[in-house]
């Protein structure tokens, strides 16, 4: 499953601009998750924890990413190596995005969610998810394109997901399994996300 995450990465970080060769990695620190919808894998997200090592954010706002993790209680954790099938829906990348960060707090306890994103995808992850920036716009040196910082309190980045994500979509996610259910009015979905 991790082969086809990274093949799906790998092709549409190409598509996007961002060079080829990339993968889904697996450490202590770094947990990708694999989205499957009927039995096709249609996104990966990978949530990195915190550490002495850093997170993958620090190489391009090291000082930035250090004004939150000084902040009293905080426990960082970002959001990286998105890949999603652009034909799915926001309300199942929503139940998604919510689904992850439930299992970073409940294992973690993580307390702010960053990201590092493309100044074009900004707007995006501001309307739909209440992210905000922090830092200025800057070259990731990984991708070789200009990128910006972004964060949020988990408590509420999780309230906007659940919007996002509709009353009529139910998302449980169980660690034990890896699988996230998606169930309600209008949909029969259903999504095996593996750690």
């Amino acid at each position: 499953m991790q082969a086809e995450a990274s093949a799906l990465l790998s092709r549409l970080y190409e598509n996007a601009g961002y060079g080829a060769g990339h993968s889904v990695s697996h450490d202590r620190n770094r947990i990708p998750f694999v989205v499957q919808l009927d039995g096709a894998t249609v996104g990966t997200l990978t949530l990195g924890l915190d550490s002495p090592a850093g997170l993958a954010i620090d190489a391009t706002f090291p000082a930035e990413v250090m004004a939150v993790r000084e902040r009293p209680g905080a426990l960082l954790c970002e959001l990286t190596k998105l890949a999603f099938d652009a034909a799915q829906s926001r309300p199942l990348l929503a139940a998604l995005f919510g689904a992850i960060l439930e299992y970073g707090v409940e294992q973690y306890g993580c307390t702010h969610v960053l990201i590092e994103v493309s100044p074009i995808h900004q707007r995006f992850y501001e309307r739909m998810l209440g992210f905000e920036v922090f830092g200025s716009t800057r070259l990731n040196h990984q991708v070789g394109t200009q990128a910006v910082a972004m964060k949020i309190e988990v408590t509420a980045i999780l309230r906007r997901a659940a919007e996002q994500a509709g009353h009529s979509l139910y998302a449980q996610f169980s660690p034990d399994t890896g699988i996230l259910q998606l169930s309600g009015a209008g949909t029969s979905a259903s999504l095996d996300v593996r750690p």
